[in-house]
């Protein structure tokens, strides 16, 4: 029998309060690496009148009463009073409970409906739980084998990983029996977000996304999309699918789910045909080839569930007609910053052909050779290097699929082009793999560092055009580095970064801040404060404010720095706490950029978002 410091009868008593207790089904499904997907079981405990909770650990199956009774002794400890009555739905749970109280005058009764349990498992439902909308079995039509064809496909289409050669930005158009809002697809996970497929009905829709003008969701365009994700995404009804029949997938996170949200509360779910041509396009794209993508039209003939044969036509229009970065413009896509460094690099090699030119004659280089539009301007490069460079400043400002074409071109050319490592490092979505062509990106360009390399730059390696990639390079290793936990290697990245770059222009200070902030370096972030906090007031001052906290608590020190950054700007508390921000304040902005850069050391330095929430309530008051 469990134990406890505490006897009931010792703890006052609040008349009236009810406790309900017991294990329970949990409302939603979770799967556990290694292990299969379960609806798992928990002791809980509620007060009715207080809306106190004490839940347990999760467990596979239901677990001895006793976790119940220790979880009952942990809840006394935690509010030290003793409720009048409690109520359990298992009389052998009840009886234990009598024995385990004796003589105390907490009346123990067996009720068949638990109010205030019922209440918190719905509210755990609603946050841990499945989405409120229809399996897919409450389509009419849809069957348990129709489903299992699609699920086959589904895990085959996720097997193939399609996103290590398409992104979001390769629109598929497809012909052949396309049901309505499905005319064009994109594949979707290359950039680390959710695996799947996003669907158009024309490029204009597309077009939208893809500039960010439009939101997939109610509130803007209603689309088709297939995402990839845990069981506890789907709905409770298709989640038990899925179990019952043993249905196949890929993996933990590889359950499909197929929707068209069409309003706040109404979400469409595939029809028979919708799901059956699902099923035969995730099959043609899975048995599609790199090859066959770089084509850019192929076409897959998938046997149907009668027995017939269906053909996919498929084209990547955007490969097979490149947009001009005129037709880009008018969407609203913003360029890629690097290709418009081709004319740096030109102006670099120029000089060095003519290391003696007088000023006048570098403005004349300039105004009759390095002017007009940036793609326009006339270069013959001389090697390898040179040729790469050109083609990575092409790849630069390519779209989807053909800029992977082009840096494997440059690689082909220079295997050693630090530019077209790194573009390839961006497309790459497996952490480790992108870390180590960042890794072979930086190796690379060291060779520029030489002095004779660059004689007249050892200063600010930025100015000199060979070595402006190498800073690049490193600014992303450090990126991934961080990405896998190497935080001590990724800070080392940021300071090399800001030695041979003082005036920061890729903003490497922010990088630097919040990895020292993250890792728990309160005195060096201090220190690197100093140097540039009168840059931007809040966004610094919150920084010291954290970093105060982290090193000295809830303290005289910390309690004045942050006063000074809810001074500054208190929306950029708001923004840190997730909390409605004013739509009309010029402050909003400033209180965003605070919030993107720091927003994860606040929420790993322990107490810090407690005591910002209770500081920022006290000050808003």
């Amino acid at each position: 029998m469990s134990s406890t410091p505490l006897t009931p009868g010792t703890l006052p008593q609040k008349k009236g309060e009810v406790w309900q207790g017991g294990w329970f089904e949990a409302p939603f499904w979770v799967q556990i690496e290694g292990s299969k997907a379960m609806k798992p079981w928990l002791p809980l405990w509620v007060s009715t009148g207080e809306r106190f909770a004490k839940p347990g650990e999760i467990q596979e199956s239901r677990g001895p009463d006793e976790a119940v009774l220790t979880l009952f002794d942990e809840a006394l400890l935690e509010v030290r009073r003793r409720p009048e009555r409690i109520e359990v739905s298992d009389e052998g749970l009840a009886t234990l409970l009598r024995e385990r109280l004796g003589t105390s005058d907490i009346e123990v009764s067996r009720r068949d409906e638990l109010e205030g349990i019922d209440h918190v498992l719905t509210s755990m439902a609603s946050y841990f739980g499945a989405p409120d909308f229809p399996g897919a079995l409450e389509v009419k039509g849809v069957t348990v084998e129709a489903m299992r064809r699609y699920a086959e496909a589904a895990r085959t289409f996720y097997e193939s990983e399609p996103w290590r050669y398409l992104s979001d930005r390769d629109l598929i158009e497809i012909r052949g029996g396309v049901p309505p809002g499905m005319s064009y697809a994109t594949v979707l996970g290359m950039g680390g977000s959710a695996e799947g497929l996003g669907f158009f009905d024309d490029k204009t829709q597309f077009w939208s996304v893809a500039s960010g003008e439009a939101v997939v969701d109610h509130r803007s365009v209603r689309l088709w999309r297939l995402i990839y994700g845990s069981i506890a995404r789907l709905p409770m009804s298709e989640a038990a699918l899925w179990i019952d029949h043993e249905l196949p997938v890929a993996g933990p996170d590889a359950y499909p789910l197929a929707m068209n949200v069409q309003s706040k509360n109404r979400v469409k779910r595939p029809s028979p045909r919708v799901l059956e041509f699902l099923t035969g396009l995730l099959t043609a794209l899975a048995a599609s080839s790199p090859e066959e993508f770089d084509q850019g039209r192929w076409t897959r003939v998938v046997e149907t569930a009668d027995g017939a044969a269906r053909s996919y036509e498929l084209t990547l229009p955007l490969l097979l007609e490149p947009p001009t970065h005129e037709e880009l413009a008018r969407h609203r896509i913003r360029p890629d910053r690097r290709a418009f460094e081709r004319t740096h690099f030109l102006f670099i090699l120029k000089i060095q052909e003519r290391p003696d030119s007088t000023p006048e004659e570098i403005k004349k280089i300039l105004r009759d050779e390095l002017s007009g539009p940036i793609d326009k301007i006339s270069y013959t490069p001389k090697n390898d290097y040179e040729r790469a460079q050109e083609t990575c400043f092409t790849a630069f400002g390519a779209w989807g699929r053909r800029q992977a074409q082009l840096v494997e071109q440059a690689l082909e050319l220079d295997p050693e082009c630090v530019d077209a490592l790194v573009l390839k490092a961006e497309r790459t979505r497996a952490p480790e793999e992108a870390l180590e062509l960042f890794k072979r990106a930086v190796a690379a360009g060291k060779k520029f560092l030489a002095p004779e390399a660059n004689p007249d730059f050892q200063s600010d390696l930025w100015v000199y055009y060979p070595t402006r990639p190498y800073l690049r390079a490193l600014h992303s290793l450090g990126h991934a580095l961080a990405k896998v936990d190497e935080a001590d290697e990724a800070l080392a990245c940021f300071r090399q970064v800001l030695k041979h770059d003082k005036s920061d222009r890729q903003s490497v200070r922010y990088c630097l801040l919040a990895g020292l902030l993250e890792a728990g370096r309160f005195p060096d972030a201090e220190d690197h404060i100093k140097v540039y906090e009168s840059n931007d007031a809040s966004l610094w001052q919150y920084a010291r404010a954290l970093a105060a906290f982290g090193r000295h608590g809830d303290g005289k020190r910390s309690l004045k720095a942050l006063g000074r950054a809810l001074d500054a700007n208190p929306i950029a508390a708001a923004a840190l706490l997730d909390l409605d921000l004013p739509t009309d304040s010029e402050e909003v902005e400033d209180a965003l950029h605070c919030s993107h850069e720091l927003l994860r050391a606040w929420e790993l330095t322990p107490g810090a978002f407690g005591w910002l929430a209770d500081q920022f309530e006290d000050f808003i008051q």
